[in-house]
Parts: structure tokens; sequence; C-alpha cells
């Protein structure tokens, strides 16, 4: 225990004294804070990054190898500046602008691999309640003087940082509204091009109204897509990350359709004006892999596409199968021929010897091979069943599903809408969001089953029942937060901050 909260203890005074120096630079950071508190966790991981608190450590080389053209024989002791890596330009655009909308799901603030920092996870939960706090209280920072940095060998941190603060007036503190009733980032396009990619696939190439850059994504990232008024669906981005002047997307019609893929297929024409969310990644590349196994199933091709590119971009190792029921069903077939044998395309239809041949590719699961998968429901499921028998770890698999069987099933509890002052009983065969809805109270859904994060929900009181395929396991231990389109409660009351 000793040893799991010590490390907490100088990486939490470090970031936090670092968290205040940003936001009193950059007042325009901490009004995007306050205005959205859901910000909040990834400013903190933007803080670590930027700053890292462990800024280097020594480390002996276990085998002989060789980094950038330099030997480093057995033995030796090296540095590993994880600070000058976390600026690297060619991860991270503009490396040294503090941004709490940047995608920093993997700097080396806190080390990595086996020499990850041991209080990492309680630092990061401390610095997100003490600015929650603070967002509630504290309208603007500004240095009052000059800081003085704390000499240390490892930490970074200030031995003072004179700070005046401007305080919230206790009447204005209901004005700082949470994300999920204020949020309104979206970015104006325009349907640029549209093709048939194949049968029933629709790809949209997607570009600025102002004709400016777009925001950078990540391989697997995804965007929210206003179909209409009160109707959001989540596409992944199918083309190369390095390009900025676009998204492209691939939406399949499907027969089932709730008026998402139905509503873009008709209405979506060259010259259409769309809102769309910035880029969010729940499903993002481990590009320290030796090799990366890509599965995609029928339109599940689009957030392989872009890692496709990403992964040979960074002259990675790489085999996707792509499997569909028939030759009318390849999307996207001239752009995976340039791929040439790293992709396998099978047919459902076509020859036994151009099948899947899921023991085979399969085999010689290692720590440092790494499977992706994306499609429907049923392939997915085949496809990490058959690891799991193969002994792949779950370290090594990652999916990302298009939706899901939401189960009501369960015992009826309270649910207490604490800042609208209302609260209902959710019965088995009801959702939290239903109920939401009956009493009133607006509540972002997209999916309605658990897949995309849209309709996530602070939680203030009680233990969620977490049904969900977006949280992950630590998330959800927290039970900070719950999907309340599909989630139920394991207490018999629980409230949530809406």
């Amino acid at each position: 225990m000793r040893d799991y909260i010590n490390p907490s203890l100088d990486t939490t005074i470090s970031a936090t004294g670092q968290a205040i120096k940003f936001f009193a630079d950059d007042p325009e950071q901490w009004d995007l804070v306050r205005q959205y508190p859901s910000l909040i966790p990834n400013a903190v991981e933007e803080v670590v990054r930027l700053a890292s608190p462990a800024r280097a450590f020594s480390r002996y080389v276990a085998e002989d190898t060789e980094i950038g053209g330099v030997a480093l024989p057995q033995g030796a002791r090296v540095l590993v500046v994880y600070a000058s890596a976390n600026r690297d330009e060619r991860k991270f655009p503009n490396p040294d602008k503090f941004d709490v909308h940047r995608d920093t799901h993997d700097h080396v603030g806190f080390g990595h691999g086996v020499h990850m920092c041991m209080g990492m996870h309680l630092a990061r939960l401390e610095i997100i309640s003490l600015l929650e706090a603070l967002t509630r209280r504290v309208a603007r920072f500004e240095l009052a003087g000059e800081p003085v940095v704390a000499m240390n060998n490892t930490i970074r941190a200030y031995a003072s940082l004179p700070v005046r603060i401007e305080v919230v007036e206790a009447n204005n503190e209901a004005m700082v509204e949470s994300a999920a009733d204020k949020q309104d980032d979206w970015l104006d396009v325009v349907v640029h091009q549209r093709a048939m990619e194949a049968a029933d696939i629709v790809s949209l190439d997607l570009r600025a109204l102002d004709g400016q850059p777009l925001p950078a994504f990540e391989a697997g990232a995804h965007v929210d897509v206003q179909v209409k008024d009160g109707l959001v669906r989540q596409y992944s981005l199918s083309n190369d990350p390095a390009e900025t002047h676009r998204y492209r997307l691939g939406v399949l019609r499907d027969p089932a359709s709730r008026g998402g893929s139905e509503g873009i297929h008709a209405d979506f024409a060259v010259g259409s004006n769309v809102r769309v969310g910035r880029p969010r990644n729940h499903f993002p590349l481990h590009l320290e892999a030796a090799q990366s196994v890509l599965f995609a199933g029928g339109i599940g091709i689009t957030p392989m596409l872009a890692m496709a590119h990403k992964l040979r971009a960074e002259g990675r190792a790489f085999e996707l199968h792509y499997c569909v029921r028939s030759a009318d069903k390849v999307a996207f077939a001239a752009e995976l021929a340039e791929f040439a044998d790293a992709v396998q395309v099978h047919l459902d239809d076509g020859p036994a010897e151009q099948r899947l041949d899921i023991q085979a590719v399969l085999a010689s699961p290692q720590a440092d091979r790494h499977l992706y998968v994306c499609g429907p429901n049923g392939f997915m499921d085949f496809v990490i069943d058959s690891a799991e028998k193969m002994n792949w770890t779950q370290e090594c698999i990652h999916l990302e599903r298009f939706g899901a069987e939401v189960d009501t099933d369960g015992e009826p509890f309270t649910v207490v809408a604490a800042r609208s002052g209302k609260s209902f009983e959710v019965l088995p065969g009801e959702t939290i969001a239903e109920k939401l809805e009956e009493a009133g109270i607006e509540v972002k859904m997209s999916c309605q089953s658990g897949v995309c994060g849209t309709c996530l929900t602070s939680v203030l009181e009680g233990t969620p029942d977490h049904r969900d395929l977006v949280l992950t396991d630590t998330e959800k231990a927290s039970n900070k937060r719950v999907t309340v389109c599909c989630s139920r409660s394991k207490t018999r009351k629980l409230v949530l901050d809406i």
C-alpha cells in the first residue's frame, strides 16, 4: 500500500501545480473545463503529457539492441526521457500547446510498460477530484509572481507558485453546467464527395465549410453525426489519419435502421451541410506492438482502413483480414489493393481455399502481437472466442462494437436527478434514459445500446450496474459515471448529476 500511495503524492503535487500554471497562462482552457466538466479527465492527461511529473528514469539495457542507429549493449545504463517523448511533434501536433481537447490516451507521462508509475491511478483520481472542485469555485487563475522550480533529478515541480484567484460568487455557481447539458462542440462541414463503395455502402467525403483544416484524428476514431434534429449516430473515420483536409465516412444502409443510416443515404447529397462532433477514440492502435492483426467484418472495414494507413506510415508489420458475404459487398476495393499482400479478402460464397482460417491466423499469440476486430456482433464474438481459446490475453485483444442488445432485466430502483430536483422509479424492462425523458429531463443519446458514450452521466451516490461496452474496467470500478441508455443500479437509489 505504501508503494502505491507514496508515488501518487509526488505526482499529484507536481501535476496540480503544473495544471494551475497552464490554466493561468491560458484562461480560455480553464473556461472550457468550467463550461464542459467532462473535459477534466482529458485535461489531466494533457497536463501530465506536457509537464511530465516523472521527467526521466535511468535504466539498464536487458539485452543487446539498437535504437535510432545507436548500439546499446547489454548492461549499459541509459536515461529514458519521457518528457521528450511527450513533446514529439510526430506524435502530438503542435506539442508545446496546452490543449484540453487533445487526444492523449497513450502519452508516457506516467512511464510505460513495466516501468509505469504505481501510483498513477490514484494520482489521476486526486487531480480530477481537485479540478472538479475548483471549477465550481474558481473563475480565473492569475500568476502573482515568478514560479520557482524545485531542484529534483526526477520529479518536476514548483517549490513555490504565487497565484491570485478570482472566486465564483455563491449565487453564480449554478451557472457552471455539466457537459451533458451544455456541450455544443460541433463542427460544420459539407459533403464534398459521395460514392457508392459497395452494395448498400456509401462513402462521404466531408470538408470544413470554411476550407480550413479539420481537427486531427487518430486511427480508430469516430465522430458523432447529426443526422437530423434529435438524431445523432456515430461513424468511424476511414481515411488516412495524416489527412487534415477531410473526414471520410462509410455508412451501411441497415434494413433495421432507426433513422440513422436510412437518413444519411437519403439526405446527405453532395453540397449538403452537416454537423459532426470532434473525433473521439475508444479504439486506439498500440503502435509499440511488433505485429498487428486486423479483422474486419462487413462495414467494420472503416476503422481498419485508417489503422492500415497509420501502420504502413509507421513502418509497422500488420495483416488485415476482411470478411464479407460476397464480392459485391467489398467496400473500398481499390484502396485496399494498395496494401498488396497485407490485405486478404475472404468471401463467404468464394472458394474454400480463400476463406478465413482463423486457427492459422491466430497461431502463436505473443505479448507484442495485438489483435483488432470490428464488425457485426456475431463475427466479433467468433474472432474473440477463437483468440481466447488460443490463449490470447485480454491486453492484446481490442474491439469496437456497432451496437448491443440492451438487457433491462433486474430489480426496480429509484433514480434521483439531483440538479433537476426530480426522482422516479425504474422498473424491469425500463431504462434510466427513458424515465429521464418522461420526466422532461433532456439527456443526449445516440446508440441507445451502450457502445458510444454519448449519454454518460456523473454519479453522485449509489453503485451503477454497468452494462455498457464503452467504459473500461477501471472506469466502471470507480462508479463515477454511468451510461443511462442501458445500465441499471446495484443499489436501491442512484443519484445522478443531471
